[in-house]
């Protein structure tokens, strides 16, 4: 007994010489690791002064204390091997001070939350505004003609879509077809140079019906089916994907009700542009 506990005591102690021995890298490497991250969130970071960075540094710096104790603690105690609890700090900030150099190389808004405001936004298919200005000086005039034969032609392409689309879907069809995002994404490429073409109408009418035209915005809720093995996943683990569903058929109908509102945008367009050719 006397034997194994003077074996216990020598293994303790060349253990904690070992930790010692990788403290002396360790040390040294975190300090290069918190450069790599120190320095990038200076750049990345422009707004909020000395603050914000100052704040996100010294959180960072408590999550490096309780990891490198952590590892600190169950290299010690033998539970883990010594190199592994104590480079476990390192091996945990490393790609964070890679990630932040990446993106602060690239000149990324990584901690604007207004990016990441709108990317929720278009996720979750929050409408946007559209804002057209009436130009002081117009490049390209407006052919009445071109004008009209285009805006027919869209409300083609969204009377089409609308027939081929039905208006509520079952869960199995939800899942296996959607709407079809290909012939969405036409409409709202065609809608868009319709609206960019019309935005050099001298016609200050004509420039408040094109605010009027909704941005047609193409969520995934649409076509889930884009993602076969998540549909199929999703109609064998019936009913987990209710409330996917549920919001797809919400955004649908949304998607109805703007497609609607381009067609009869048009409409309105269609008469103002055939009035003004009439006047002149």
């Amino acid at each position: 007994e006397y034997r194994s506990l003077t074996m216990a005591d020598d293994t303790r102690t060349i253990r904690r010489h070992s930790i010692e021995l990788m403290k002396k890298f360790t040390l040294s490497f975190a300090c290069i690791i918190f450069f790599f991250i120190g320095a990038p969130l200076g750049a990345i970071i422009r707004k909020g002064g000395l603050g914000t960075p100052l704040v996100i540094s010294v959180f960072l710096f408590i999550f490096y204390y309780i990891i490198d104790n952590m590892g600190y603690k169950l290299a010690r105690d033998g539970k883990w091997p010594v190199w592994q609890g104590m480079w476990l700090s390192a091996a945990v900030l490393l790609p964070l001070g890679i990630f932040f150099t990446y993106k602060a190389v690239n000149d990324s808004a990584v901690f604007n939350k207004d990016a990441y405001l709108n990317f929720f936004r278009r996720f979750f298919g929050v409408s946007e505004t559209r804002s057209v200005e009436m130009k002081e000086i117009v490049m390209e005039e407006v052919r009445p003609a071109i004008a009209l034969e285009r805006l027919n032609r869209l409300k083609d392409m969204v009377t089409g879509f609308l027939a081929d689309n039905p208006p509520s879907q079952s869960y199995i069809s939800y899942w296996r077809k959607g709407y079809d995002r290909d012939s969405l994404h036409a409409i709202r490429d065609y809608e868009e140079s319709i609206v960019e073409r019309l935005s050099n109408s001298r016609d200050k009418m004509v420039i408040i019906r094109l605010m009027d035209m909704p941005i047609l915005r193409s969520l995934w809720f649409i076509e889930p089916s884009s993602n076969r093995w998540l549909s199929n996943i999703m109609i064998a683990l019936f009913p987990i994907g209710i409330p996917i569903w549920l919001y797809g058929r919400y955004t649908q109908k949304q998607l109805r009700h703007d497609l609607d509102t381009v067609s009869k945008v048009s409409s309105q367009l269609i008469t103002l542009i055939e009035n003004g050719t009439d006047k002149a």
